[in-house]
């Protein structure tokens, strides 16, 4: 059982140390698990997490291409759509007509739903609806219509069939006549006053029609 030397007289032991060492790694060897073979179908690294899936046109009742931006702003190209809020400002009947701030009119305004005073108007305007000045504004003149708002200042004669409004700020001069009127704290009016019964409406406006 030990091993001898080149001479074959006397066993050593370093012979006999390398063999039970080279027994031992080969039990070592023996009882390692096989390896696992890697997978045909990819890597052994783990798969990324799926992403959350993303609703069809089918499943959410919306037809293929639907923006509901684009149909949002499409909204005002529909006769008769309603605007949405803050463009209603924006829209202005086209029988309005405005006069702007530094601008001066004068002559004889016909045609007209809403007269809108800002700057200044020295004219006469009798089949309109709505006179409106505002505060910047200065209407001089004769105006025959069925409601005035006074914010700014009127000086002349004022037909206003259904309502006279002087507004806080406004003033009003002249010869004046209205079916109802409403003073404002802070308004003024001056000059002559007078109530328009129910008859004298119905003359005045045949007036300003056949005129």
């Amino acid at each position: 059982m030990f091993g001898r030397n080149k001479n074959g007289d006397k066993p050593t032991t370093e012979n006999a140390d390398k063999s039970a060492s080279e027994a031992t790694n080969d039990d070592k060897v023996e009882q390692l698990p096989p390896l696992k073979p890697f997978s045909s179908k990819g890597s052994h690294t783990s798969a990324p997490p799926s992403k959350p899936a993303v609703p069809s046109a089918a499943s959410s009742g919306m037809s293929p291409g639907y923006r509901p931006d684009i149909a949002a702003r499409r909204l005002m190209d529909i006769p008769g759509a309603t605007p949405r809020r803050g463009e209603q400002r924006t829209m202005q009947d086209p029988r309005t007509l405005t006069v702007g701030r530094e601008i001066s009119l004068r002559g004889e305004i016909t045609a007209c739903e809403t007269l809108v005073v800002e700057g200044q108007v020295d004219a006469k305007i009798t089949d309109a609806r709505v006179l409106d000045v505002a505060s910047s504004g200065v209407y001089t003149g004769t105006a025959h219509v069925e409601e005035a708002y006074i914010s700014g200042v009127f000086d002349g004669d004022l037909n206003a069939y259904t309502t006279l409004t002087v507004k806080s700020g406004g003033r009003v001069k002249g010869n004046v006549r209205y079916g109802r009127i409403v003073i404002e704290e802070g308004g003024e009016i001056s000059g002559s006053m007078a109530t328009l019964s129910p008859d004298e409406i119905a003359q005045a406006r045949n007036q300003d029609n056949n005129s």
